[in-house]
């Protein structure tokens, strides 16, 4: 490893990226995408299709695969009495109803603010945050009184009705089809993001998988928005992380602790897979099954210890994901390789090609 570089500098993870790269909508067919494999111990990189992922993957390897799933968390409604237009990004539902929430512009909200988001729902400011962030409350009214939705299913099912699929701000196109953003085995409601290595699978290849003897199973990471904020301090090592809850059932964790005894690969699909299984799997040294919550930050020079192979997107310059897959794959071949993803044109980002690190 380069020695001259400072992994501790937020500037060492920054990439030219030309804005025509990033991809806008979902390709038509899933598995469509292009897919650059690392191979780690041999320094190289080869350009191949996403369809040909089976070949890198030996029989009883074990895939993991983030089964969460996206809710509509972004709502647009106006203020009461002035009507301004106000927009709220729910990042986190608590068990009582309350959500942490961002809105914009916050300057024209305070604690007790209402807003009407149609003629049966109105949000409430129950009290205002830093950051623009707050916690809201939400309630309908019924026979002239407030009913309180006061649970995470009320929430949801709310959201299903009245809320949007959060796109992040660098997609400018709206998809016809929202669940083009889930992945076709998206289970658990609670992520404001996709998991987005997941999205290139079919049932169809799924099917391919198993029937080559490899394993699968899931867990679940429920994705929030500050996985995809850029660092903005100068050292990696200022930066605040966030929290984000997960949960590994006991079957799971079974297989994954049979993985390791028997000297076998475990493959994790995406970079919230992976931070759930190395969070969980630092805990003993060894995988166990709890419903918890990890700010783990990987970084270079720590080394993953949880897990053998990574399937990922290309992520943004400056990113705790990025910075997460030069630790996981070494900084130098990671960097080349997103140097060549620019010169080559892969699709980055959410709706972009894939990654896989041996």
């Amino acid at each position: 490893m380069d020695s001259t570089i400072d992994f501790k500098k937020t500037s060492s993870y920054d990439y030219y990226l030309d804005n025509n790269l990033i991809a806008q909508k979902p390709l038509k067919t899933r598995s469509n995408s292009r897919l650059m494999v690392i191979k780690k111990k041999e320094n190289q990189i080869i350009d191949d299709k996403f369809i040909n992922l089976i070949n890198y993957i030996n029989k009883d390897d074990l895939m993991i695969f983030n089964s969460t799933k996206v809710i509509k968390a972004r709502i647009f409604g106006n203020k009461i009495p002035t009507n301004a237009k106000i927009e709220i990004f729910i990042e986190h539902v608590n068990p009582n109803g309350v959500c942490n929430s961002f809105v914009k512009p916050g300057k024209r909200v305070s604690d007790n603010t209402e807003i009407r988001i149609n003629n049966e729902i109105t949000a409430v400011i129950k009290k205002k945050l830093d950051a623009g962030e707050a916690e809201i409350i939400f309630y309908s009214k019924k026979n002239g009184k407030p009913v309180y939705f006061d649970n995470i299913t009320d929430i949801y099912n709310m959201l299903d009705t009245i809320g949007n699929i959060p796109l992040l701000p660098y997609i400018k196109e709206k998809i016809k089809d929202d669940n083009r953003y889930q992945t076709i085995y998206a289970d658990k409601k609670g992520s404001v993001a996709a998991p987005t290595a997941g999205l290139h699978f079919t049932s169809k290849y799924i099917d391919k998988i198993k029937t080559k003897g490899i394993k699968t199973s899931f867990i679940n990471l429920f994705v929030g928005a500050g996985t995809f904020q850029p660092v903005k301090s100068n050292l990696i090592t200022n930066h605040n992380m966030h929290f984000e809850d997960y949960e590994i059932l006991p079957e799971t964790s079974e297989l994954l602790n049979t993985q390791k005894e028997n000297g076998s690969n475990i493959l994790t699909v995406g970079t919230t897979s992976l931070r759930c299984l190395e969070a969980n799997y630092l805990k003993k040294n060894k995988f166990s099954s709890e419903k918890s919550s990890t700010n783990l930050f990987i970084y270079p020079p720590k080394k993953v210890k949880s897990v053998d192979k990574l399937l990922t997107n290309f992520h943004l310059p400056k990113s705790t994901l990025l910075m997460l897959v030069t630790a996981f794959g070494g900084y130098e071949l990671v960097m080349k390789a997103y140097h060549h993803a620019v010169k080559e044109k892969y699709r980055f980002f959410s709706f972009g090609d894939e990654m896989l690190i041996l």
